[in-house]
């Protein structure tokens, strides 16, 4: 008789993302659950489910830990905690974000002919929600859902240049050896240096730091309190976009951000 020998690393690894994958589904169905009924209990929770109490128990413990959920201690039932309302607020605010950037960017890729990007800060790197390209045959691509870290790019030079600086130092030391060209971070305090000239002149610029031949000027977006919460840039290709173009180039990117900023309530001090 054959016995099976022991699992390979490869086959554990994919044992555990598979039960990885399960736990996270299990752990939305819960909260489903309880966000349907308004409150539920560990026991009307397994009998929707059709699961043991013991795993629901496991699992309810963790998005209470987290905030997902909250247990009312006078009836043992849970309800939908104050971190759903938190997600929710920020996917309302991106989708009311994206909504009124869509024809600014638009006049962006009409007035240079290049690319128009919206891109927002998650998770300590750059996302980019909202592209419009270019029509030309050399064209320049940003894919939504591109993820890019604060060492990479004008975007990334806006959103550093408005955190505080101990916090963009220590990101720093961990995303300095991302490289998307032949460039990275060799100097730190030149990039503060740097950082502090974007924050003085409220736009970044970058020369291929992402892609070859490329160039991007990106300015910040503030919401109704004076936070940066987004970018608007605009991409080129470098001959499209010569050195002696970049200051004009970078008053109209500003003026494109101040106009989204200010549809979102901030108070335009320059108006």
């Amino acid at each position: 008789m054959l016995s099976a020998g022991p699992k390979s690393a490869e086959a554990r690894k994919t044992s555990a993302q598979a039960n990885g994958s399960l736990t996270v589904l299990f752990a939305l169905d819960v909260l489903e659950v309880v966000s349907s009924k308004g409150t539920a209990g560990i026991t009307e929770i397994a009998k929707s489910l059709r699961s043991d109490k013991s795993r629901v128990v496991r699992v309810i413990k963790s998005l209470t830990l987290r905030g997902y959920v909250a247990r009312d201690e006078a009836s043992r039932r849970y309800r939908v905690g104050p971190k759903v309302a938190e997600l929710f607020e920020a996917a309302k605010q991106n989708n009311r974000l994206e909504v009124i950037a869509r024809p600014i960017l638009h006049e962006l890729r009409e007035t240079f002919q290049g690319t128009a990007v919206l891109r927002v800060f998650d998770g300590y790197h750059m996302v980019t929600v909202a592209s419009e390209e270019s029509a030309t045959i050399l064209r320049i691509c940003h894919h939504i859902g591109a993820r890019y870290p604060l060492t990479i790019g004008a975007h990334s030079r806006v959103f550093a240049a408005f955190l505080p600086e101990p916090l963009v130092r220590r990101l720093l030391k961990k995303q300095k050896d991302a490289i998307y060209t032949n460039k990275k971070v060799l100097d730190i305090d030149g990039f503060m240096r740097d950082l502090r000239r974007v924050r003085e002149q409220d736009y970044g610029f970058s020369d291929e730091d992402i892609a070859k031949g490329v160039r991007t000027i990106a300015a910040p977006v503030r919401d109704v309190t004076g936070n940066v919460i987004a970018t608007v840039g605009i991409s080129l290709p470098s001959f499209a976009l010569p050195k002696i173009k970049i200051g004009p180039a970078a008053k109209v990117v500003k003026a494109a951000a101040r106009q989204v900023s200010r549809e979102l309530g901030w108070s335009d001090p320059k108006r």
